[in-house]
């Protein structure tokens, strides 16, 4: 069985868009964000050509227009709730790719594992927070606007 997953290098160059978006992204600005990208919401399809799996799951979250888009993510790799010793050795492959690119990029993560997930979480010097987790069947990645990890770091 195979699995598909974005390329180290795509994580790093989606990430980066986000990250250094005009925050906050409004509805207009989160709208034309993704315009940019060609990407809709509510069509997969479009997603594809830059997210490459079984379930994109993309995904935009906002509790407060003024304040903005809180949080986007998306799947990095397909999506298998099989237990396979092949699909683990797969997520753990890219997990560690993701991270060594994301390394390379914005320094060393902050890594967090326990028997269900492994997480890395990254700070950026605006103030977004991203975190990739490999829940063994699929890893997504999680950006969290500046005013968003704000608030998360606060609790």
């Amino acid at each position: 069985m195979t699995w598909n997953s974005i390329t180290p290098q795509k994580f790093v160059e989606l990430v980066n868009y986000w990250v250094n978006q005009d925050w906050p992204l409004t509805e207009d600005k989160l709208s034309a964000a993704m315009e940019r990208l060609g990407w809709d919401e509510s069509d997969p399809s479009t997603i594809v050509k830059d997210i490459p799996v079984s379930q994109p799951r993309l995904s935009a979250t906002t509790s407060d227009p003024v304040r903005g888009l809180d949080i986007i993510s998306w799947s990095l790799t397909d999506i298998d709730t099989t237990k396979l010793i092949e699909q683990d050795r797969f997520m753990n492959d890219a997990f560690v790719g993701y991270v060594e690119a994301g390394t390379a990029v914005w320094g060393r993560p902050r890594i967090k594992r326990d028997a269900e997930r492994e997480i890395a979480y990254w700070k950026t010097e605006n103030g977004c927070e991203f975190q990739i987790s490999n829940r063994r069947s699929a890893i997504a990645i999680h950006i969290f606007s500046p005013q968003y990890a704000k608030v998360y770091n606060s609790i």
